[in-house]
């Protein structure tokens, strides 16, 4: 398993590199911050366990911080901590209704301390690992993007792709060949994250080696292994089955090709080339593509 990876989030210096080697002691990699606006693009980015904000930040109260936290996370997916240098039953109070999962205080015992912060991460590992695919890319795309407005063109090195074009080639392409209902789900919900993600971390493969660190020991990791494999360098298919893996695969690799520069028949006809390909996944994206410029002629 690897280390819970914490959040501390303090205006006091002092305090923040307390609760580093207190925590680092017992192999917890702990990031500090002291602002809470930071805290939320800290854990948009990375995969946090457990934060742990304390009651006096720079930027807004811990209380505060807290209850923006849960207006996109509810406490399973990301548990949080109110930390205050002293006890009051008017701060335990505050902490619980802002949505703290735990209100802590001074002095710290950082072996128990330990101890209820690693409940927590088992608690959230747990939800993942039991989670369907299709749930776990829905919450990512929600937590990940936040309030952010998801991009509607995706831009690439030498060529840009719109999204709705790649979410209806994925729609038909899966109902094509016959694919289940949840199957469908995830195909189109992998292909929408990760589309959503490219400006962020600048290609398909930097966002499937983001996601790979992401979803490490989750049944999405297991899931993006198949799809993506060989530690992150090639695209894994199945030539003789339409398969969930064989699609997804299959899309981010044609999306891949257009953001390079290629036209979508360019890109189509580069990726069958190989021979590595399903030929009823492959024909069934070039009637969409034919389909296309046939519209495209008429209506100009």
């Amino acid at each position: 398993m690897r280390p819970p990876k914490l959040l501390f989030v303090c205006s006091d210096g002092k305090a923040r590199e307390r609760f580093k080697r207190g925590l680092a002691a017992y192999g917890c990699d702990v990031v500090l911050c002291y602002r809470a606006e930071e805290a939320f693009r800290i854990i948009r980015t990375y995969r946090i366990d457990v934060v742990i904000f304390s009651v006096e930040l720079q930027d807004m109260s811990g209380y505060e911080a807290c209850r923006r936290l849960r207006e996109h996370y509810n406490i399973v997916e990301q548990p949080a901590v109110i930390y205050s240098t002293h006890d009051s039953p008017e701060e335990r109070l505050a902490a619980f209704r802002s949505g703290a999962n735990i209100f802590t205080f001074e002095p710290i015992l950082f072996d128990r301390l330990y101890y209820v912060l690693m409940l927590l991460v088992r608690g959230k590992r747990m939800m993942q690992r039991s989670m369907s695919l299709d749930q776990v890319l829905r919450v990512a795309d929600r937590q990940i993007i936040g309030n952010d407005e998801p991009p509607t063109k995706i831009e690439g090195p030498h060529g840009m792709l719109e999204k709705s074009d790649a979410l209806r080639w994925t729609d038909v392409l899966t109902q094509s060949v016959d694919l289940e209902q949840q199957s469908q789900a995830i195909v189109h919900e992998m292909v929408n994250l990760t589309l959503d993600l490219v400006p962020r971390y600048g290609s398909i493969e930097g966002v499937l080696a983001y996601l790979g660190d992401l979803w490490e020991g989750t049944t999405a990791r297991t899931e993006l292994d198949r799809v993506f494999g060989n530690e992150g360098k090639r695209f894994s298919l199945d030539v003789d089955h339409a398969t969930t893996d064989g699609a997804c695969a299959l899309m981010l690799m044609f999306c891949e090709e257009i953001l390079d520069g290629y036209t979508p028949s360019e890109a189509l006809s580069r990726i069958s080339a190989d021979g590595s390909v399903n030929h009823d996944e492959v024909e069934a994206l070039r009637r969409v593509l034919i389909a296309d410029d046939f519209m495209s002629n008429i209506f100009g």
